[in-house]
């Protein structure tokens, strides 16, 4: 008995059965119980307790399968395995129920505990036990214990986020679905009255501008430039060292990073971010630079990941032990969705890093200090999905897609994905608070006149 795509959903205990068309990954995050989400267990039970999704990661179905999980678990008070398979990638099973994984891409494994709602309509689970396999990895279906998976050990390196700060992630582009953000960087976040700096390119930001007037918020703007990291620029450091907000907002990769690294503006801005009680936002696509590392080309290239040349790049590591990924599920089209999901693993796995961090419209996720430890919290229409690597052994895809060329994907033995909505926290580490020494502001020479010296006679 075999089956490709369809042909291989309809073999599990509980099938997506599509009646009313497709479910695309960000109405399932939006609401869990959407028209859409057609669920039956009334075919072909091959996979009894199992239900299974193909074309997994090209798109991006990661988070409709856990969905799809959540809706019979909710409506049926059964705890299903979900199983993804990718494309070009077959698992084989045997009579005894032995699996093995063949192909270019990965199988994941989902299993979970408990799922809840908020809301009525959007997920939330505090712990789902992912595995990820490749070529040759095999398990058993029976009781999922791995027989021959990824071996390389990956422990988080440093193992939490230490900082003593405060970040608001937003996932999106654009004003309008940043408004709320926007509002509680301002509103909520210390004080009102406290002074923020606004790091943007030339020209940029001007709706955001004008909300922080209606605000009754005092800003002062750095436009990112060569100019700006002139010895000269007095006045804008100044700025900075006052700044107790700095919000991030419609900045280009390459002239952002020659920024940061071109002059003593650059590096008076990267220090500051990370004093003591700073408040730091990061809006849509500017969120991937507060990670250890960030995919640069993610939008341009739609097949990065497929062909292995997804190029990453250093980020402001304000999160060390994290990657971000905004706009994970872009509304206007679905070719990038193999990219934003592929890159948040792969990224965890080379670098070995603790979280991994998908990031969507119309929300904002939270770094902050609560009761003496550091959380992430997420708001907004969407759910968020964290993944956490605690320690794990994990292999980088080898099997070539064309030439010798294999997919960024990753396989992992064991990861925890957190699914954060509502009141619900994850835990990110102990803060340390650093050691900030006080500013010495610069002024300006404008003139020494020379003056004479007494006179001195000599005998």
């Amino acid at each position: 008995m075999s089956g490709t795509s369809a042909g291989m959903a309809i073999l599990s205990g509980v099938i997506f059965t599509a009646q009313n068309g497709s479910v695309y990954p960000d109405d399932a995050l939006v609401n869990i119980n959407d028209n859409d989400i057609t669920l039956a267990n009334d075919f072909l039970p091959f996979l009894p307790g199992i239900i299974v999704d193909t074309h997994f990661t090209e798109r991006g179905r990661g988070v409709r399968l856990l969905a799809f999980m959540t809706n019979w678990f909710i409506h049926h008070n059964e705890m299903l395995t979900g199983i993804g398979v990718d494309d070009r990638t077959a698992l084989c099973i045997d009579e005894n129920n032995l699996a093995i994984v063949y192909g270019t891409g990965a199988v994941s494994i989902y299993q979970a505990e408990s799922f809840s709602v908020y809301q009525n309509n959007k997920m939330v689970s505090d712990n789902v036990q992912a595995s990820q396999l490749l070529h040759g990895h095999t398990i058993k279906l029976n009781s999922f214990e791995i027989t021959n998976g990824p071996v390389t050990p990956v422990a988080p390196t440093p193992i939490e986020e230490s900082g003593n700060y405060e970040i608001i992630l937003s996932g999106g582009e654009g004003y309008a679905g940043n408004v709320a953000m926007l509002d509680y960087f301002v509103s909520e976040t210390s004080e009102v009255s406290d002074s923020v700096l606004v790091v943007t390119a030339p020209g940029k930001a001007t709706l955001y501008k004008e909300r922080l007037d209606v605000l009754g918020a005092s800003y002062a703007l750095l436009e990112v430039s060569a100019l700006a990291n002139d010895e000269d620029q007095i006045e804008l450091r100044n700025a900075i060292r006052t700044a107790k907000k700095v919000l991030f907002v419609e900045n280009d990769d390459a002239p952002f990073i020659s920024f940061l690294q071109g002059g003593p503006t650059g590096a008076l801005l990267s220090s500051h971010i990370r004093r003591n009680k700073m408040i730091v936002g990061f809006v849509g696509e500017d969120s991937r630079y507060a990670g250890k590392t960030f995919t640069s080309n993610h939008l341009t290239d739609a097949y990065a990941a497929y062909y292995g040349r997804l190029i990453f790049k250093d980020g402001f590591a304000l999160l060390p032990t994290s990657t971000i990924m905004s706009n994970t599920y872009d509304a206007n089209t679905t070719d990038y969705y193999e990219n934003t999901t592929a890159a948040v693993p792969y990224a965890m796995v080379t670098d070995k890093l603790r979280f991994g961090v998908y990031l969507n419209r119309n929300g904002y996720v939270i770094f902050r200090q609560e009761g003496g430890l550091n959380t992430w919290k997420s708001v907004g229409s969407f759910s968020t999905l964290i993944i956490e690597n605690t320690g794990t052994t994990a292999d980088v895809a080898s099997q070539p897609v064309s030439g010798n060329t294999s997919r960024d994907y990753v396989g992992y033995t064991n990861m925890n994905y957190y699914l954060l909505n509502g009141e619900s926290t994850l835990f990110a580490g102990q803060p340390i608070p650093s050691t900030d020494q006080p500013y010495e502001f610069e002024e300006r020479v404008v003139g020494i006149e020379n003056e004479r010296p007494a006179s001195i006679e000599v005998f």
